[in-house]
């Protein structure tokens, strides 16, 4: 077991390794905050900690509602409290919510949560995601053939999820 100050110790390493984002996610994390600011949240498996420091390294705003971590839950991904909790800061049902994942367990928290799941093949390879028990609603190389506007009820998402 480690202690917190080297858990701690470890998470500013990593931060001084330079997280980045995503293609596509700066321009689509932007459109949220800037015209849907309490529709959305991060859900993460990070700390507390390491969380808010690492999304302002990489220039992601954070979202209004909050953010979900590791602290935040008892249960971690692929169980789907966290996805629960998200869509609770939203003020959301699960039934309403979009997860947007690259991982294999977030993918399935999401949809034990019962919400849509996007899953973006960055760091997991989309033969991986297909052939997993994931079962993802869509699957798309990265963040830029995803688009966003708002509509009377929400937020309307268009996914270019190629063949």
């Amino acid at each position: 077991m480690f202690s917190k100050a080297e858990i701690e110790r470890f998470e500013d390493e990593v931060i001084r390794g330079g997280p980045v984002a995503l293609p596509g996610v700066m321009a689509l994390l932007t459109k949220l905050n800037s015209e849907h600011a309490s529709n959305w949240t991060i859900v993460t498996s990070a700390t507390a900690f390491y969380a808010p420091r690492a999304l302002e390294q990489c220039g992601i705003p954070l979202p209004t509602a909050g953010i979900v971590t590791s602290n935040d839950v008892q249960h971690g991904k692929p169980h789907p409290e966290p996805y629960l909790a998200g869509a609770k800061k939203c003020r959301r049902e699960p039934q309403r919510c979009l997860v947007v994942e690259d991982a294999i367990s977030g993918l399935k928290s999401g949809r034990n949560a019962g919400a849509k799941t996007l899953a973006v093949s960055t760091s997991t390879s989309r033969t991986t995601i297909l052939n997993s028990d994931a079962k993802p609603d869509y699957i798309v190389s990265d963040l830029t053939r995803v688009t966003i506007q708002r509509v009377d009820e929400g937020i309307q998402v268009t996914i270019d999820d190629e063949a």
